[in-house]
């Protein structure tokens, strides 16, 4: 039989993957818990059930981790424990349901199959209702303001600290790969440490040198407790990923305000 070639898929969904599980890791390490895959991690609802419960604040109940009887058939099993494991999903999904949170074609058998695609946009939709709305709800309007899309509320965030007009004066004009350079990155930890990372203005034309600017932007953001949620190397990326770049500016948001409390 010929062997089955599998399609890799997009750089920009490797790098959404990568930065949704670090995510969700940060998260679930409140509750002394990890993930590494989530295509397969929340196949039994137990770490999805934790992470809603983290994010909320909530309990959401009894969560079903045993009551597999190890005897009989494989398939026997198998099926006690995919009975078990719906139960978890369909209750995590049911509070999210109940919560609001928007679900676009999420389904139990998407999680307990991983289908990575769904997984990402339910992921974006706990981060978007847990993390970025109430970041955006935090912010400070002018006079007149209109309601716009959140890429554009972070967008216009980042543009008041480090934009044109402010002692920093960079041309931030959108979520992608202008980042690349390192120069915003650096300029947002600078405008909230100072003498941090006074080289924030050099241009380095050289990819490597570039990577290591991203790296010491990130790692400094890090150490005054911005989530790392973020990769080097994909804000380089070609595909840099839009919905990346809002989590971890969100979670940096976070930090400011909670700073200036």
């Amino acid at each position: 039989a010929e062997e089955k070639i599998v399609a890799r898929p997009p750089h920009w969904v490797e790098i959404q993957q990568r930065t949704f599980t670090r995510w969700a890791d940060y998260q679930l390490a409140k509750a002394d818990m990890h993930i590494e895959d989530i295509t397969t991690e929340f196949s039994d609802g137990i770490k999805l059930i934790r992470l809603l419960e983290v994010l909320s604040g909530n309990s959401l109940g009894k969560v079903t981790t045993k009551g597999i009887i190890k005897t009989g058939t494989e398939t026997t099993m198998a099926r006690q424990a995919q009975y078990l494991f719906r139960s978890n999903i369909e209750k995590a999904l049911a509070y999210c349901q109940t919560e609001g949170i928007r679900l676009e074609n999420v389904g139990v058998v998407d999680i307990l199959e991983g289908n990575l695609r769904i997984i990402l946009g339910l992921i974006w939709s706990l981060i978007l209702h847990f993390q970025v709305q109430p970041t955006l709800r935090t912010i400070q309007r002018p006079a007149g303001w209109k309601p716009t899309t959140p890429k554009h509320q972070i967008l216009e965030w980042v543009q008041s600290l480090i934009g044109e007009g402010t002692s920093f004066n960079c041309a931030v004009v959108a979520l992608n790969r202008t980042w690349a350079d390192g120069r915003f990155l650096s300029a947002l930890v600078e405008s909230q440490r100072p003498g941090t990372l006074k080289d924030w203005v050099v241009v380095y034309g050289d990819r490597l040198e570039q990577l290591d600017k991203v790296r010491r932007a990130l790692d400094a953001a890090a150490s005054i407790g911005v989530p790392p949620v973020l990769a080097a190397e994909h804000v380089l990326s070609e595909e840099c990923d839009e919905l990346s770049l809002i989590t971890y500016l969100s979670g940096f948001h976070r930090l400011v305000t909670v700073g200036k409390q």
